[in-house]
Parts: C-alpha cells; structure tokens; sequence
C-alpha cells in the first residue's frame, strides 16, 4: 500500500516537474 502511494506520488512530482520546464 506505501509502496503504491510513493509511486503515485513519484509520478505526480515528475509529471509536476515536466509541466513546469515545459
């Protein structure tokens, strides 16, 4: 379940991350 959210949350920050330097 922790493991599920950390990558939810990874993925959320790098799509973040993108959006920004995009």
């Amino acid at each position: 379940m922790m493991i599920k959210q950390c990558v939810i949350c990874l993925s959320l920050l790098v799509f973040g991350t993108t959006a920004a330097h995009a």
